[in-house]
């Protein structure tokens, strides 16, 4: 079970690269993605230290929420960059 969502993070991480984050660039702009990136960072890796490992649902909701405040609001591109924030964290 633990190598099929290895296998499902690593397409999903390819996916994020190969698809949305061209999408994103295209639409955001190079300089707002890679602040979006950055802050996608800092709230995962706040998340990491806050929560530690195996409440992956409470980091989640912490990250949003870091987020929003921010005037970042959810979408599935916000997601796919949050799940490719915790891959690099790993």
């Amino acid at each position: 079970m633990e190598k099929v969502m290895e296998m499902l993070v690593t397409v999903l991480i390819s996916a994020v690269c190969i698809f949305v984050l061209p999408f994103l660039k295209e639409k955001l702009g190079a300089e707002k993605l890679k602040m979006l990136w950055k802050w996608v960072c800092i709230a995962v890796q706040a998340a990491e230290q806050l929560f530690g490992s195996g409440k992956g649902e409470e980091k989640k909701s912490y990250v949003l929420e870091t987020l929003k405040e921010k005037g970042i609001t959810e979408s599935p591109a916000l997601d796919a960059l949050i799940e490719a924030a915790v891959k690099e964290l790993t």
